[in-house]
């Protein structure tokens, strides 16, 4: 069906119509399944990739995404390279801001459309290996059988269904079951709901749409003299889609980059599966199955050959054709060893290694010896997914003679060495786990990473699952076949019950990820004792201004570990909010001495640390600090704007004017920014600047007080009494208890002919505020002296 789009046969409408129905139940179950998931908020890294990342809020800095990467965060620079990734960021900022729907909207739909794309895979998979019990079509044996097994098979699917012939068949019913459990299975609701990993959905989407052409430009390898130069430049043309599709698998995330890798595995297997088809006898067994499904109208069998994509022909199929298409697979992993090289270059040039001095939790040793473990539970929570939990446990590994390194990996080899005794009988199972395992490769490898375990990175390789599942399904039917009519019954609702249930849990899910809060509340539901859990939760309090609560969550974490130093950094951080800060410093200053390796806020310390002197006045300390970080990323303007609040205590406004301009220049959305230069301004007496500053903030800001008062008090400077008038009127309208406002508007409206009796008002209501006995004897004197005037 996934080439009947390039190429329509009037006579196999119906054939096509057919595929083309099943193509979309998995893309709806999957919208279908995250429709709950529009209100959930940021998480994590979202805030300085997304809410506090000032590149992605301008079109014109989209050039930037491809050149620098430390556009990619508004915190400390990474120097990740994604710049397809930020792109996506950038249009949903354009379309909603740092509202959280679109961003949802858009990882739902990237979700389905890698459904949909999977589903086209698999049905090509299926036409290019056959059926997986080793059928004709595959091996080049003459059993007589199709792979539908339409008609009156007794083993056919369609004696499990009932209906032979239609479009339930596995044909059309493997690929759909493969589609549905990458779409709604529980395990994917990581990847979905958390907007950052939305490079995942982006790199899987191009990963596949390479893999639908790498499969199309496979089945034109059989050239026929007669139309030899049209699909030459055909499978031209695909195979240069095959490379722009890598190249924006790569610019979405780093595991894009394994994509020729894959397509290398899954040639290898496919002609392992081709060896000695035969191309006439295979097209005369599609026609004669096509003719029993009701297909009178499709081509000859000798023009099947040509028009239909499957291995027809000898020299595609096979070892030799594999040979034959060495150097194309040679080219694809040679353009992914040049695009690393040009990232790492670039991300060195441009992120120096003071920017992210963080270390990762394990040591390279440490990490690779864990990630078996890890590996082994990610395929666990695959098959039983009903407890799944953000905070996913592993157990580090320190020597390859610990049962914890050489169990898991005993185990992984057992299913590997499975899958390959049965790959005569379906290639789909091997080429399965070699798929899963190039995914996870890149996360669970050499390399190690801030992150240990992550649910999200099992994205890609549910594909290869998805492989592994089909064959599974299709020996449990031909068992169930040969049972009672009541199993066959069976077998069927189990399989939908299965989806139901996974859908189910999904739908569930998307409501822990609603907040911060409700993902640890989830998580420590499943185990109260784990300490990560509750510094998430503490976390959460302190977005959410529960500072009560972040703190009793804190000290929960320090219970449960009582030297853990994320949970002491969280309590530094409640300390900050309830602006404690003698003890956030001390905390702090502690935190800093730390040299655990699994501590990865080393420069949030340090930051935080500055935000404490600079709430006890030791601003010299706090602006060192803020002045390093601006060093190693020089277009960061939270700490231009850091600098800036101390050159404020300080009295140097030229300095604070000069920070904020820069600011400005560089993220021109952050209104705190233009409404800081402008006070500067004003406070230097540039009040021509200041002023235009002010009338464009207030078409933006028009119930801003501090705004309003400012700008009147300018507006009297200049005589422009009405206009000033009118300005102290909105701010005393806001705040009705505004002392300043409300004696600035009696001494202008004083001043004013005929507005006596609005002034006597304006100064009661001032009188009624004083807070000493001074201030209410001078509204009395000017009273007074009001009330003798005619």
């Amino acid at each position: 069906m996934w080439w009947g789009f390039l190429r329509r046969k009037p006579g196999c409408h119906r054939f096509f119509r057919r595929g083309s129905r099943m193509l979309w139940i998995a893309p709806l179950a999957a919208l279908l399944v995250y429709s709950n998931n529009y209100g959930g908020a940021f998480h994590f890294d979202d805030f300085h990739h997304i809410v506090q990342n000032p590149a992605i809020r301008s079109p014109a800095n989209l050039g930037r995404f491809f050149t620098d990467p430390r556009t990619f965060s508004g915190g400390r620079a990474p120097g990740t390279y994604r710049p397809v990734l930020l792109a996506t960021f950038a249009f949903n900022y354009a379309v909603s801001g740092i509202q959280v729907w679109s961003y949802h909207f858009v990882n739902n739909l990237l979700h389905a459309a890698n459904a949909a794309l999977l589903f086209l895979v698999l049905v090509g998979l299926l036409r290019a290996v056959g059926r997986p019990d080793g059928d004709a079509a595959g091996r080049g044996q003459s059993t007589g059988k199709s792979m539908a097994g339409a008609s009156a098979s007794s083993t056919g699917w369609g004696a499990v269904t009932g209906t032979p012939g239609k479009p339930w068949t596995p044909e059309w019913g493997l690929p759909l079951f493969g589609a549905l459990l990458f779409a709604i299975h529980p395990i994917q609701t990581e990847a979905v709901n958390y907007i950052n990993a939305r490079s995942n959905l982006l790199a899987t989407f191009f990963y596949l749409a390479g893999a639908v052409l790498f499969l199309r430009w496979r089945a034109l390898g059989a050239s026929h003299p007669e139309t030899r130069g049209d699909k030459r430049r055909h499978r031209g043309a695909l195979f240069l889609g095959m490379a722009v599709s890598e190249l924006l698998a790569a610019g979405s995330k780093e595991i894009g980059m394994t994509l020729a890798a894959n397509l290398l595995v899954m040639d290898f297997f496919l002609s392992w599966a081709g060896e000695g088809a035969s191309s006439p006898e295979l097209a005369s067994r599609i026609v004669a199955r096509r003719s029993e499904e009701g297909f009178h109208e499709c081509p000859p069998p000798e023009e099947a050959i040509v028009q239909m994509p499957r291995r027809t022909r000898d020299e595609s199929a096979g070892f030799k054709g594999l040979r034959r298409r060495l150097r194309a697979h040679g080219f694809l992993i040679t353009l992914s060893i040049f695009f690393f090289l040009f990232q790492r270059l670039l991300s060195w040039s441009v992120a120096p290694a003071t920017a992210n001095p963080s270390p990762p939790p394990l040591g390279q040793f440490e990490y690779l010896l864990t990630q078996p473990g890890v590996v082994l539970g990610y395929l666990k929570s695959i098959v039983w997914p009903m407890d799944l939990s953000f905070f996913r446990p592993y157990r580090v590994v320190v020597s390859p003679s610990e049962l914890g390194f050489w169990g898991p990996l005993a185990i992984l080899g057992v299913l590997l060495a499975l899958a390959l005794a049965v790959v005569y009988r379906s290639s789909l199972p091997a080429m399965g786990l070699f798929w899963f395992a190039v995914a996870v490769a890149p996360s669970s490898s050499i390399f190690p990473l801030r992150v240990v375990s992550a649910e999200r990175r099992c994205y890609l390789g549910m594909v290869g699952i998805s492989f592994v599942a089909l064959p599974l399904l299709w020996w449990s039917r031909a068992w169930v076949a040969r049972r009672h009519k009541t199993w066959r019954r069976l077998f069927l609702g189990g399989v939908l019950g299965v989806c139901l249930v996974w859908g189910v849990a999904t739908y569930r899910r998307n409501l822990d990820w609603a907040t911060e809060v409700s993902l640890a509340e989830a998580g420590l539901l499943l185990d109260p004792g784990n300490e990560q859990g509750w510094t998430l939760l503490t976390e959460g309090f302190l977005r959410e201004k529960r500072l009560e609560e972040a703190e009793a969550a804190a000290f929960r974490g320090l219970e449960l570990r009582p030297g853990s130093p994320s949970a002491r950094l969280r309590l530094a951080r409640v300390y900050l909010a309830e602006e404690r800060y003698p003890e956030a410093a001390v905390e702090l200053e502690r935190l800093g001495k730390v040299k655990d390796p699994g501590f990865l806020e080393s420069t949030t310390v340090r930051l935080e640390l500055a935000r404490a002197y600079e709430g006890l006045g030791r601003l010299d300390e706090a602006g060192s600090i803020y002045r390093f970080y601006l060093a190693a990323t020089p277009r960061h303007p939270p700490f231009l704007a850091a600098l800036a609040r101390i050159a404020a205590k300080k009295g140097d406004d030229e300095t604070v004017a000069r920070l904020y301009r820069k600011a400005v220049d560089l993220d021109p959305s952050v209104l705190t920014y233009r409404l800081e230069l402008a006070l500067a301004l004003h406070r230097l007496g540039r009040f021509s600047e200041a002023k235009s500053l002010y009338l464009e903030l207030l078409g933006r800001l028009p119930h801003n007080p501090s705004l309003l008062y400012n700008l009147a008090l300018l507006q009297i400077r200049d005589g422009e009494g009405a206009g000033a008038e009118r300005s102290l009127r909105k701010v005393v309208a806001l705040q009705p208890r505004d002392f300043q406002a409300l004696i600035h508007l009696a001494e202008l409206l004083e001043k004013m002919p005929d507005r006596l009796e609005d002034c006597l008002d304006a100064y009661r209501r001032t009188r009624d505020l004083c807070n000493s006995q001074p201030c209410r004897q001078e509204i009395d004197r000017r009273l007074r002296r009001l009330a003798g005037k005619p």
